[in-house]
């Protein structure tokens, strides 16, 4: 998906990672802010929290494949360009490591 200059420039965060992280549990995180802050921390209260109650697995490299993964609602409604520029749908764990 390409985005132009101009959503790029309303978005609330400056993006530092490049890629997705596996960690050594398999687990398949958009970066190593979030991977970080979940694993060693928990989810809290994350807006993503339901997806685990859903499926512990949705992320796990080892029982999914990276496509199912990447196409899973965590990484195509809640790390992506439109959320990173609306102040009520980004994620907290984003906007505390990469806010403008």
């Amino acid at each position: 998906m390409e985005f132009d200059t101009e959503t790029f420039s309303k978005s609330l965060v400056n993006c530092k990672t490049n890629g997705a992280l596996i960690g050594t549990n398999g687990k398949v995180w958009p970066c190593c802010f979030v991977h970080d802050v979940i694993e060693e921390f928990g989810l809290l209260d994350n807006p993503i929290n339901k997806y685990f109650i859903e499926d512990k697995d949705w992320n796990n490299i080892y029982k999914k494949s990276l496509k199912e993964i990447c196409e899973h609602e965590v990484f195509t409604k809640h790390f992506n360009v439109q959320d990173f520029c609306n102040k009520n749908s980004i994620n907290p764990i984003c906007l505390k490591n990469c806010k403008k």
